[in-house]
């Protein structure tokens, strides 16, 4: 090599170069894509779905309507909807496009529902498909009665009372295992779950009904306003001596019928000249509650 020829710098292929550049940029990409996407969800996704009664008795000629209820991956309910309903012996009972059965001969079949899932991030919002099934029994005893138990009852607003239903065939044998729909000729004064247990929501009297296979049964429900009084009163502190003009801050607590026991510390004063104040003393609407029922 000659010594005034500088050494030869060794050239990369440009293809290679370019290869490489697009490599990182993929790797960049898929990164910042994965790092956007881990710990995210989309909490409109229907993750999971729910199908009521699980298992139900029908007498024959009679409809049912099954219900759905659609959940995202916490649990929450979200907005879903049944893409077919299908029943696997549609000569036992056959299943129309909202969850209507009609039991048609006795026996027992299994109705089912397909709905999408996913919609999100994540494996629990991955899409999918979910189907449900539900234990539908036609019986040849049809229902004749049904009765509410008890048939009267009164509440307080916010208060809760369990009702019952009882079906009955023409024999007047009970029949168990049927859908009972509850209802309250008025929500604005008591509202009934899905298990016969009837809320207070304003006063007044409604009507709660259960329905079975086209008979229903009622109670009557009487629901009043809760009123509140004082029945005891307590001061704190008891005594103090005060030199001439100092002031003294006293707190009052009361028992009410409910059983909730209140200590009025509105008028507790800033005032450097009060001897006793919430500042000083944060204890003291507790020593005036703890001076109830002495």
């Amino acid at each position: 090599m000659d010594g005034n020829t500088a050494p030869r710098t060794r050239q990369r292929p440009l293809a290679l170069v370019f290869s490489s550049l697009m490599t990182l940029a993929v790797v960049v990409a898929c990164t910042e894509t994965m790092s956007t996407e881990v710990g995210q969800y989309d909490e409109n996704a229907v993750a999971d779905m729910v199908l009521l009664p699980a298992e139900v008795v029908v007498g024959v000629g009679r409809t049912l309507q099954l219900r759905t209820t659609f959940l995202n991956a916490q649990g929450e309910e979200v907005a879903g909807q049944v893409d077919a309903w299908e029943s696997s012996d549609i000569q036992i009972a056959l299943v129309d496009g909202d969850g209507t059965v009609t039991a048609v001969a006795p026996g027992e079949t299994e109705v089912s529902a397909t709905a999408k899932k996913g919609g999100g991030h994540g494996r629990e919002n991955a899409p999918g498909q979910l189907k449900k099934e539900s234990k539908v029994i036609v019986s040849p005893d049809t229902v004749a009665s049904v009765e509410v138990v008890p048939s009267s009852g009164s509440i307080n607003v916010g208060a809760t009372m369990q009702f019952e239903a009882v079906v009955k065939d023409a024999d007047g044998n009970v029949l168990e295992d049927r859908l009972v729909t509850w209802s309250t000729s008025n929500d604005q004064v008591a509202t009934v779950d899905d298990y016969g247990n009837v809320t207070g929501t304003g006063a007044g009297s409604v009507v709660v009904v259960a329905a079975c296979e086209e008979k229903q049964g009622t109670a009557s429900v009487d629901v009043q306003e809760v009123v509140r009084e004082i029945v005891q009163l307590a001061i704190w502190p008891a005594s103090v001596t005060v030199d001439t003009g100092q002031q003294v801050q006293f707190y009052v607590a009361a028992l009410w019928t409910d059983g909730a026991k209140e200590c009025d510390s509105s008028a507790a004063s800033t005032d450097t000249g009060v001897l006793y104040n919430l500042t000083d003393y944060p204890a003291a609407c507790d020593s005036a509650i703890a001076r109830l029922n002495p």
